[in-house]
Order: C-alpha cells, then structure tokens, then sequence
C-alpha cells in the first residue's frame, strides 16, 4: 500500500502497477482504482498486471494475455478476459452430482448447446436428468447467471409442485433472458419444500455469440452492460 501511494504521487510517465487490488481493504482497493484511471486519462501509460477480471475490464485499452511466460492474445479487453476464461465453454456434467439427500440422485446436467447459436434473446434450455427413490413435492430449481467478471446479472426460480418416483428428465427454458453476447456461467440451487439438496456454482459454463447480432452497441458492450431490457417511452410536444 505505501509503495503504491509513494509511487501513483510521484507522476511517472509508466506507472506499473503489479495485483495492487489483491491487498487492503475496500475503500483502498476503489482509491487505486480511481488513481489509476486518473493516470490514464493525463495521457500517461498505465500496465496493469491482475487477476482482476473487473479491474482489466474497467480500466484497460489493449491486453496481453500470457500463459506459461509466452503470449497468448494481445487484443481488447472484452475478447482477452473471454479468452482467459474460455477454455471449458462448451463443459457438460455428465457424471452424478452429489446432492445432501440420499434419495435424490442428478446423474446429469447440462446445456443443449445448439439453442445457444440461433441469436439474441433466443431460449436456452438445460437439461437436467434425475432419480428419485420416492416421489417428492416442492423441488424448486434455481438457476444463476454469472457474466465475465464474476457479477451475477440473472437469477430465475422455479418450484415444480411434484415429480414422481424413478427416472426423470427436466428441462427448463430460459425465455426472454436479455443477455447480451458473451461468456457465462452457471450457479444451480436445488431444494425440496426449502431445505437445500444442491448448491454449486460454476457448474458449467456458456457463451452468447454476437455473430447473428448487428447491434453495435450490444456487440460493443457485450457484457458490460448487464441484461439487455427495451423500454417504452412516450413524446410531449411543448407549445413555446
């Protein structure tokens, strides 16, 4: 923190800047932010070396993204974080999951893949296949939306009134999303009658592609933005 502060005072002309947000608290961490973002836009260089998906979003022009000490993107911030991130886009949990309840087996859960090219704010559907020893009432599904960053932007519920004994394959829909083009995860919350059966987030992960989309500004943003929602809005002439 004191070599920062020494070093963010002194107006160099390349401030290096090396994981500062991983240490002192928040109030420190939204200080260096806005330090470093005044030394941007004096028009001196910043190179900013983190971890921090949300950092290299908000604070960078260009990225190069190293692995194993060799180069593996140099690019905007937008598709390098999606780089980094993207290796497991298209990851399907085919084996069981283990839940809190012996009687209530996920033997798997995934995405069909193939709703997720047909463009924006068109249904996904995930796929969800368990066994139960015994019919129960009240399962509620929840499922959570995780953008690039590691912000959540989308959550949706559901309570299925019962599901019967044996095997059983569910799929849910997720209709009118909003979600710009980009790379996601998924958190999924299972309960029966409100006691907890799974919790896991990161289950699997999905990408949005902004190839059918001619939206520059969606295209642009991509998931900077959050849920795309329209609005309706109204004009009043005004007599002078």
């Amino acid at each position: 923190r004191l070599a920062f502060a020494v070093a963010a005072h002194l107006e160099p002309e390349i401030l290096l800047v090396d994981e500062v947000l991983a240490v002192g608290d928040v109030a420190f961490q939204r200080k260096c932010l806005g330090k470093m973002d005044d030394v941007a836009k004096e028009g001196r260089t910043v190179l900013l070396v983190s971890h921090n998906m949300g950092a290299i979003q908000q604070l960078t022009s260009r990225v190069i993204l190293l692995k194993e000490g060799r180069v593996m993107a140099d690019t905007d911030p937008i598709h390098a974080v999606e780089i980094y991130l993207g290796e497991t886009s298209r990851v399907e949990i085919f084996t069981p999951l283990k839940t809190n309840r012996d009687d209530f087996k996920i033997n798997s859960f995934g995405i069909d893949y193939d709703s997720l090219e047909s463009g924006f704010n068109k249904t996904i559907t995930f796929e969800v296949e368990i066994c139960l020893e015994r019919a129960l009432r009240d399962v509620r599904f929840g499922l959570g939306i995780v953008n690039s960053i590691g912000a959540r932007i989308l959550t949706s519920v559901r309570t299925i009134s019962s599901i019967s004994q044996g095997n059983s394959r569910i799929s849910i829909f997720l209709q009118e999303h909003r979600l710009p083009p980009g790379r996601y995860s998924v958190t999924v919350g299972i309960d029966v009658a409100g006691v907890s059966v799974l919790y896991k987030e990161d289950l699997l992960t999905f990408e949005i592609s902004d190839l059918t989309i001619d939206d520059s500004f969606l295209t642009q943003r991509r998931d900077r933005i959050g849920i795309f929602i329209p609005y309706e809005y109204s004009i009043e002439e005004l007599s002078d």
